[in-house]
């Protein structure tokens, strides 16, 4: 078979060789596992975190309370009177925190953060609507502006209440006539966006803050429904999903500038990354998937990584739990935040609460 000695010593040569290369490979696989330097055992189902503006506390729900955590030392600081909350937001300077809830407590809450105060609480079963009468609402989502000066919440019917932080007034309403999912204020401040919509379309708004003008009303040709809405970090560029395509459009125009391939899963969430490279997005491969008549399953819900110019999927994180009969969808990935500096970053996954190292293509070269 071999013709030398000569021959016969280069089988140990390549072996050698095929045991480097994999060794090489399996440590940059390793290198490129998200490192956890916090844990949390979640109380609820609820999907949503919050890092305080100095990125040192982070806000979790919990079942009978609003927990603050100080990720780093793994200490409970303080709960507030606040169970399950659904969505959840710091003010820029550090003075507020705000939450709210859907489904059970229907309230929105606002404290004075420092304190540890609560200084509003708006209930849902007895909310005033544009006419004053009372009426049950539910609170859908909630931001910050940007200038920690005004608040604002998403409600039943399309309406977006504008709080005023300082004199704790409702100071206005946009009315988007339809049904909507998702708010987002632009880094800059100076847009809302929000989308939705029912039978008649599906739409992402744009409103003006300032002058409180809708500047666009952009119709999705597709009849879809859209999911999550986040803008570029120099606030000119708008993205959202709608069921399994991301679309980005251009504010000043109103028009699209590129869209995703359609993917394996829906885009529940984007979010993007600190150096506005990238899109993070949590994409459920269940929901487009599952044979609901196949009961109990398994969900999947992947954490994958987009790079902006191409919107090419360039990683993926599985996560996968076996479902019990009690529907419950803690196992997978449901929400990302990344503290101010972009180095940390917070998932919730397999119900957990976790602090991840963000991979360095996140947020190296960010402004």
């Amino acid at each position: 078979m071999f013709q030398s000695k000569k021959q016969f010593w280069l089988i140990p040569m390549v072996v050698f060789f095929c045991l480097i290369v994999k060794s090489y490979c399996y440590q940059s696989d390793k290198q490129d596992i998200p490192v956890e330097v916090f844990t949390h055992v979640n109380e609820t189902n609820k999907f949503e975190t919050a890092f305080s503006p100095d990125g040192k506390y982070l806000a979790i729900p919990g079942e009978k309370c609003l927990q603050i955590w100080d990720w780093q030392t793994g200490a409970l600081i303080d709960e507030l009177d606040m169970p399950g909350a659904d969505y959840m937001a710091f003010s820029n300077d550090g003075n507020y925190l705000a939450a709210c809830e859907r489904f059970d407590y229907r309230v929105l809450k606002l404290w004075n953060f420092p304190k540890r105060k609560e200084i509003l609480s708006v209930d849902g079963y007895k909310s005033p609507n544009i006419w004053g009468d009372l009426i049950k609402v539910r609170y859908y989502d909630l931001e910050l502006t940007p200038d920690s000066k005004y608040l604002l919440a998403l409600q039943t019917g399309g309406i977006i209440n504008l709080w005023d932080l300082k004199r704790l007034r409702r100071i206005y309403i946009f009315d988007a006539l339809v049904n909507l999912v998702d708010i987002e204020i632009s880094p800059d401040g100076q847009w809302l966006g929000a989308i939705g919509g029912g039978l008649e379309g599906r739409y992402i708004f744009i409103w003006e803050l300032s002058t409180k003008k809708l500047i666009q009303k952009i119709e999705i040709d597709r009849n879809h429904p859209l999911l999550s809405l986040a803008f570029s970090p120099d606030s000119k560029r708008i993205t959202c999903s709608s069921t399994n395509v991301i679309f980005v459009y251009d504010i000043a125009s109103g028009k699209e500038i590129k869209h995703s391939q359609e993917l394996d899963g829906y885009v529940d969430y984007i979010i993007y990354s600190p150096n506005g490279k990238y899109l993070v997005c949590v994409i459920d491969i269940t929901m487009l998937n599952k044979d609901w008549f196949d009961w109990p399953g398994r969900w999947r819900a992947d954490l994958a990584i987009f790079e902006v110019e191409t919107l090419n999927c360039i990683k993926r994180y599985h996560n996968q739990v076996e479902l019990s009969d009690e529907m419950n969808a803690n196992g997978r990935y449901d929400h990302v935040a990344f503290t101010p500096n972009g180095q940390h970053m917070c998932v919730i996954c397999e119900g957990k609460t976790v602090v991840w190292k963000t991979p360095k293509i996140l947020y190296e070269d960010s402004k």
